[in-house]
């Protein structure tokens, strides 16, 4: 019971922000948080109160952000309850000044960006804007789906508890427990009916365009349903004054390989490919390739070339797997020649295709997935026949070599990928010395009460974004892994909600272990609560790959002092008024940022569970950005 006390008391004081009414109660929510349509302590309802400024979202151009709005009927079930932007109007500048130290440049500059557009229109198809305004067609609002878990995984509930110590905080764990939980994200569908009492999340999802002005842009949400008076929210969006890359700033090899009963009709593995296009455009604005790791194309090569080339022209290309690699089962002739020759015909013809289009500094090719040690001097003949044969492609493993290929059989393989709580950063640099990468992945992992950051369901959705943002920008691996997105087992496709029929659950009872998008109806595509903190995180670790080229020219140009001691102001030439006037401070805000506070995360399995101390440092990254003169 003490777990459970201790829960309850943690998302207590960590809630957000409620409004009361008649008819239904309005909550906010963050991405970050998950809301139980029971309400219980493992995703309670919000609680507290929305002040008359409404909810905020900030973010970057080419930057994607969410809240949740959270309904709850407290006079009877409700039908038709939906969130959405007040008349489909578009937001309009505020004309504050963008950088809140009082830069008045920057106020100037927003005001003249509105004098010479005047009242924007939007530019068809692409949903982009020019001007003062920020178009309403880019927000979407989405009924969240829930799935109900019936099975008991290996591994307990975690979350966090304040406590007096140094960082604040210990990870703790409670029993698990089964139910609805929340996890797709039905874009197809724009309303539900709630019953009285029952909790329904509503996804509002912000996406900026690169070509978006930056400033505060304030407009409405309205809650509504059958017969009630509809409640109206302002909702204001900041947008930073700097722009986020089209594809991830931290690499990527991650599976996309629907797995399921392909016959039948109604099944998502039978009927995604109907969408197929759609189905990779959406992948990629989530930093995801139509890749496979465990490609095996005997005789024909079944890389789709084409859309790899489309993707590197609009900027969204990010890497691929030639073909899975293994090692023989013996180092005599025989058995030599005959893995010569199946390496040459499968992974030497993709190879010479990539090599034709242009596409070779996309590729790697990845294989001997988790060997153990004693398999090392197999693996060896592979990894150096590889090396022999298509010496500027990288050679990738998630074989379980400690020392990342110093002093080991496998020196020759580019990149080691641990699991991400066994990584090292001190063996990590040595490996990097010798010219090898390290990176790392998760998988079917935590078990019992261990706390390590993954992607399951019925687990805190904040892990997915510390993962991929804060613990990244701390341990600094050199890339992700992860061996699978759509494992779709039996499930049909999502046709109705909230409430649906879709099986969270793999085949070891892990829920929602390789399987983080879902299938709509006819195969389209719904993304999760987790696939959104993946792509979140992502975008905080951009920020910091930003901060960084930041300090780095700051340091060059501006911030060389004459000596150690020297504290001499250095004002910062792009902004003279700044609060951040003095260069050596911003540069020690800076790195203090980069180092990732002890608040955000203390080890790899005791971190923060509060949205807020998230958003505070990635707030704290773009105003370094803006105070050093982050427009591109």
């Amino acid at each position: 019971m003490r777990g459970l006390t201790l829960l309850a008391l943690s998302l207590l004081l960590t809630s957000p922000a409620l409004l009361a009414g008649e008819a239904f109660s309005v909550g906010v929510a963050s991405s970050m948080s998950r809301v139980r349509p029971n309400g219980d302590e493992y995703g309670p309802f919000p609680s507290g109160n929305i002040t008359e400024k409404g909810v905020f979202l900030r973010l970057a151009r080419n930057e994607w952000e969410s809240l949740q709005i959270c309904v709850k009927p407290t006079g009877g079930d409700l039908r038709s309850v939906k969130v959405a932007v007040e008349g489909d109007l578009d937001l309009v500048a505020s004309g504050q000044s963008l950088v809140t130290s009082g830069v008045e440049s920057q106020k100037e500059k927003v005001e003249g960006q509105c004098e010479k557009t005047g009242q924007a229109t939007v530019k068809p198809p692409n949903r982009q804007t020019v001007g003062c305004r920020f178009a309403a067609s880019n927000i979407t609002c989405s009924v969240v789906g829930y799935v109900n878990i019936t099975n008991k995984p290996p591994y307990r509930f975690s979350f966090t508890v304040k406590a007096n110590n140094a960082v604040g905080y210990y990870r703790a764990t409670a029993p698990h427990r089964g139910g609805w939980w929340p996890d797709p994200i039905l874009d197809f569908l724009g309303e539900a009916d709630v019953k009285d009492g029952v909790a329904q999340s509503f996804w509002v999802r912000v996406h900026c365009p690169e070509d978006q002005p930056a400033g505060v842009f304030r407009g409405t949400l309205v809650v509504s349903a059958e017969g009630v008076e509809p409640r109206r929210i302002p909702l204001s969006v900041r947008v930073n004054d700097f722009t986020l890359g089209r594809r991830s700033a931290l690499p990527l090899l991650i599976t996309f390989r629907p797995s399921g009963s392909k016959k039948d009709p109604a099944s998502a593995a039978g009927c995604w490919r109907r969408h197929r296009d759609e189905w990779i455009d959406f992948l990629a604005d989530y930093f995801i390739m139509p890749d496979n790791l465990y490609r095996v194309d005997y005789g024909v090569c079944n890389i789709d070339f084409e859309t790899l080339e489309r993707l590197k022209r609009e900027g969204r290309l990010g890497l691929f797997n030639l073909g899975y690699w293994g090692y023989p089962p013996s180092t005599n002739d025989t058995d030599l020649v005959k893995m010569r020759k199946d390496i040459d015909g499968r992974i030497g013809k993709a190879y010479r295709l990539a090599k034709e289009r242009g596409l070779l500094d996309h590729a790697c090719i990845y294989g001997c997935d988790e060997i153990d040690p004693g398999q090392f001097h197999l693996a060896k003949a592979a990894a150096d026949y590889l090396k022999a044969s298509f010496p500027e492609v990288p050679v990738a493993t998630t074989a379980r070599d400690n020392s990342y290929g110093v002093g080991t059989p496998l020196a020759s393989v580019d990149w080691f990928t641990p699991f991400s709580t066994w990584y090292k950063r001190d063996q990590a640099d040595k490996s990097r010395a010798a010219g090898h990468k390290v990176w790392w992945y998760v998988c079917c992992t935590p078990e019992g009460d261990e706390t390590p950051c993954n992607w399951y369901v019925d687990r805190q959705a904040i892990e997915g974004r510390l993962l991929m943002g804060a613990q990244a920008v701390r341990m600094r691996p050199d890339g992700f892994l992860y061996y699978e997105t759509a494992n779709w087992m039996g499930n049909k496709c999502i046709v109705n909600g909230p409430f649906t029929d879709w099986n969270p659950r793999n085949s070891i009872q892990y829920n929602g272990d390789g399987q983080w998008v879902c299938a709509g109806p006819d195969g389209i595509p719904l993304p999760t609560i987790r696939l959104e903190n993946f792509r979140d995180g992502l975008e905080d670790y951009a920020y910091a790959k930003l901060l960084e080229e930041k300090l780095r020219e700051m340091q060059n140009a501006q911030c060389t002092m004459q000596n150690e001691g020297d504290t001499a102001a250095v004002q910062l030439s792009n902004y003279p008024t700044s609060q951040l006037s003095n260069c050596a401070s911003w540069a020690q805000r800076a790195r203090e940022a980069l180092a990732v506070p002890r608040e955000v995360m203390d080890t790899m399995t005791n971190y923060t569970g509060d949205p807020a101390v998230v958003n505070r440092w990635r707030d704290e990254m773009a105003d370094l950005i803006e105070g050093a003169g982050g427009a591109k």
